[in-house]
């Protein structure tokens, strides 16, 4: 599933119409989950607490099993900051066997994770206006990294309207959101490459610069505030 909305100033909530369908996420943004985690509903008015919840850009992948009998979804209404995607789903014929392991294990995503190492940080703020840190793009560097490093990054929503972090190239480790880290085994610390950000918080990661060298851009993911200049340009340069 990817929220692909142009205008995707809430979070998009996938929901089956049959409330017994097992449905689980086992990947997101492209990077194999540690465990397969069951799809909820909780946090409808923090979306952001939610790790089946896709902003704008997001990427989820599910594994579903259908039950011998449906049983129907009860409603659930949009909000402004949550929105209900209806997922039409109908089973038919006589049930078959089929492979479903009770473990829950994953392969995960494969890379290094990180220790307790002190890393340089950086901070960035999407602000009003449709800027980031209060500068509009105007097509010159703003970040450079050097290759081979890690960093820690802040990322900032000094709005009252969501907006999407996304960074090409180089996806993250989500270790805090609104100031509070995350704690160990959290299906929100997590590898992405697309977060939307609270309003009026923050969300913090680590991340490595370990192969490509040469500009890109980090911008939101919400195409009008990237169009309207919610955008950087930033180069990792060599050691």
């Amino acid at each position: 599933m990817i929220n692909g909305t142009g205008n995707g100033t809430d979070f998009a909530f996938m929901r089956p119409n049959i409330a017994n369908l097992d449905m689980h996420l086992i990947a997101f943004d492209g990077v194999t989950q540690d465990r397969r985690l069951p799809v909820d509903y909780d946090f409808f008015d923090e979306p952001w607490f939610n790790p089946s919840a896709l902003a704008s850009g997001n990427r989820a992948d599910f594994i579903v099993r259908a039950p011998s009998a449906a049983e129907p979804q009860e409603t659930l209404k949009s909000t402004n900051l949550s929105r209900v995607v209806d997922m039409q789903v109908v089973i038919e014929g006589e049930p078959v066997e089929a492979l479903w392991s009770d473990e829950d294990t994953l392969p995960g995503a494969g890379f290094v994770p990180f220790d307790d190492t002190e890393l340089p940080k950086r901070e960035i703020d999407f602000t009003r206006g449709q800027t980031i840190d209060r500068e509009a793009f105007d097509g010159e560097l703003k970040q450079t990294m050097t290759v081979g490093t890690a960093e820690e990054w802040t990322v900032g929503n000094n709005t009252q309207v969501m907006h999407v972090y996304h960074i090409h190239v180089n996806p993250f480790f989500i270790t805090h959101i609104n100031g509070e880290a995350l704690p160990e085994g959290s299906p929100l610390a997590r590898w992405q490459d697309t977060i939307g950000v609270p309003l009026g918080g923050d969300v913090g990661f680590k991340t490595r610069f370990e192969t490509f060298t040469g500009r890109f851009v980090i911008h939101c993911h919400v195409l009008p505030h990237e169009d309207n200049g919610m955008m950087q340009i930033v180069e990792v340069v060599d050691a």
